[in-house]
């Protein structure tokens, strides 16, 4: 039932955000209906990160990997020193 939640692999996007919309919409087509009304901002935002923290553990019998392999997106520094002037 469901899938496996320790690994990098994830059906419908992994990181907090794609974990956190699926939580709140569902899954209608997967029989996983949708949280919003049940449980609040907070709440969701806290199953997000739970749901994120059983990444690397494992679990008795787990299913293998399904969906696509997340990697989080890495975003660009912005240089602090460019602009300034050496004195």
């Amino acid at each position: 039932m469901g899938p496996n939640l320790t690994d990098k692999y994830w059906i419908h996007g992994g990181g907090v955000k794609n974990v956190y919309a699926t939580i709140k919409a569902g899954v209608p087509a997967k029989g996983m209906i949708s949280w919003q009304l049940v449980f609040s901002q907070k709440q969701i935002q806290q199953l997000a990160s739970y749901v994120l923290s059983l990444q690397g553990t494992s679990s008795p019998g787990g299913k293998a990997p399904e969906g696509q392999l997340y990697v989080e997106p890495v975003i660009a520094a912005k240089d602090s020193t460019r602009g300034t002037k050496s004195l």
